[in-house]
This record gives C-alpha cells, structure tokens and sequence, in this order.
C-alpha cells in the first residue's frame, strides 16, 4: 500500500494537480512528503485510520478543501488549522473528535474567511500604489 500511496503522490508532484486522492488507502498517518505538494488545493484523506492531525499541515498554504472524515482523529490543531487562510472546507465527521473543539474550529475558520476575503482585495489592488482603501466596515486588520 505504501507504493501505491508514494506513486499517487509522486504524480501529484510531476503534473502538479490541485488534487490528492488518498482516501480508502489504510493510511495510520498523512505522510510527510503530502506537506511539500505547496500547490494542492483539495486534499481527500477520507476513510482511513489517521488518529492525528500533525502540525505541518498548516504547511499547505494553498488548501481550499480538507476531507479527512472517516477516520479515527481524536484531537485537531487548532492553532495550526488557523494559519491555513485558504481553508474553505474542512470535512472531520465520523471522526473521535469532541464536538465542542469542533464548533470551536469552525467559529475560527469562519473568521479566516473574512480574513481571506480582504487579503485577496489587497492583493488585486494596483501594486504600483503606496497606499490602500478600506471600504466597509472594517474592525481589525489581521
């Protein structure tokens, strides 16, 4: 199983996709090498028995979509989920994870969502500019 895990991911890397599958793959653990694939965008660890959520995945960047139920998580990095401003879906059903961690999650991940939002304005606004305009009701600047 190992190969087949490291051939998927050694594709991901040659053609860049902005998607690994390796859900249903009898996985204990994301391997290591899923933490230098900076392009992915939609990562399905669905199905497998991962018990831990490591740090590094704070690594991926660039993720919109984290699927990992079906597994056996016991605890999430909150911290380090945080720090992933893409993060737009993040799938941990029929995990062992208390319920109220995960509302706690959510109600962080919902605010990245604000965040990304303006973060993704001040990118597009014109670079050549020293200075930018808030519009809005803008609180706090992350």
């Amino acid at each position: 199983m190992k190969e087949k895990v490291d051939k998927l991911i050694e594709l991901n890397i040659s053609r860049k996709d902005e998607i690994l599958n390796l859900s249903y793959l009898n996985l204990n653990e994301i391997p290591n090498s899923v933490f230098k694939l900076k392009h992915l965008k939609i990562l399905k660890l669905m199905g497998n028995n991962i018990r831990r959520i490591p740090n590094e995945i704070s690594e991926l960047k660039s993720l919109t979509h984290l699927y990992l139920y079906q597994n056996k998580i016991k605890s999430i990095p909150i911290e380090y989920l945080k720090e992933m401003y893409s993060l737009e879906c993040l799938d941990l059903g029929e995990n062992f994870v208390d319920y109220k961690e995960v509302q706690n999650l959510y109600k962080e991940l919902e605010k990245l969502k604000d965040y990304n939002k303006l973060k993704n304005k001040i990118e597009k606004l014109d670079s050549s500019k020293d200075f930018f305009h808030f519009w809005g009701n803008t609180k706090k600047i992350p």
